[in-house]
């Protein structure tokens, strides 16, 4: 059943609201290690709560901004630019073994040098030793005709990302809100820039891509929640900070439009229409897309509130 947004306006924004806004704000600098271990003291138990270990492994890989390992302890483990790219290969997909073929060609791509099955050899080993300063127990395991890490020893944000997803999902499918938005809001908090930023290999340009993807449709989660919640003036500026980072998702620019609108600024949000569609037409040669143009109707005939699917 389709629910409809609550709530025509918004008054002022709760105590704590604007301080959370502006704090989030995107940031092109590296990560502090020492921000990053705080905040995962909170990711504890979550995939627990998903089916998963009750506490998250003691290594943990954050690959939703500059690639960063700490362990248990908050502890940053230092690595090589070929075994964090390497790494990262593996941890993007946690739980499912890479070819050594596969691995290299996601460094090299399809012109390899002579010396490519060596360093992949040498670059493993010199990961495995790294990642033992975590603890005891294995963390790269060797697999058929190629390596996978544990996932007992082993988690990623991503993980934890989709973990946060699916106890927002079932909690809006129990009627409760609040603790959806809370989820959502702990999950896209983990974006702390471009994925994988400090990586250059073939692999990590389409790891972005995916990556990007799982994180709008996240945020774009969080903010229907807060809409329907009767919260549209609240997540305006986030979607603005957004679409800096997004221009063209037009997803967002419905998002801000219906938020606008059922803000009390209606005129907002047909300037934005506007804006959107002129660039569309003059840089693409496109229109908007049919939600953004039913938006666009149903503002225009006044209707509170408007609908996004």
């Amino acid at each position: 059943m389709t629910r409809r947004l609550q709530g025509a306006r918004v008054g002022s924004l709760p105590d704590g609201e604007s301080e959370y806004i502006e704090s989030h704000r995107p940031s092109s600098s590296r990560p502090d290690p020492d921000v990053i271990a705080k905040r995962s003291v909170s990711l504890d138990g979550i995939v627990g709560a998903t089916g998963g270990p009750s506490v998250l492994p003691p290594v943990r890989v954050y690959l939703l901004g500059s690639v960063l390992t700490l362990d248990a302890e908050g502890r940053q483990i230092e690595m090589t630019p070929r075994q964090a790219t390497v790494l990262a290969m593996l941890a993007s997909c946690l739980g499912q073994s890479l070819t050594r073929d596969q691995l290299i060609h996601g460094i090299w791509g399809d012109d390899p040098p002579l010396t490519a099955v060596n360093s992949v050899q040498v670059t493993i080993s010199g990961l495995r030793r790294q990642l033992r300063q975590a603890g005891p127990g294995e963390f790269v395991l060797t697999a058929r005709q190629g390596y996978a890490l544990s996932t007992t020893t082993v988690t990623t944000d991503l993980l934890v990302m989709d973990a946060y997803r699916v106890i927002a999902a079932d909690a809006r499918s129990a009627g409760r809100d609040e603790a959806a938005i809370e989820a959502l809001r702990r999950a896209i908090d983990l974006w702390r820039d471009d994925p994988v930023l400090d990586i250059r290999a073939p692999f990590a340009d389409e790891f972005r891509l995916k990556a990007v993807e799982r994180h709008i449709e996240t945020l774009t989660e969080w903010i229907d929640v807060n809409i329907r919640c009767g919260r549209s003036a609240i997540v305006i500026e986030r979607i603005r900070d957004s679409l800096s980072r997004f221009p063209r998702h037009q997803g967002l620019h419905a998002r801000l439009m219906a938020c606008l609108h059922n803000s009390g600024r209606t005129q907002d949000a047909l300037d934005l229409y506007q804006q959107l569609r002129s660039v569309l037409s003059h840089s693409f040669g496109t229109e908007p897309s049919p939600l953004v143009v039913r938006l666009h109707q149903e503002i225009l005939r006044n209707e509170y509130p408007v609908e996004l699917s």
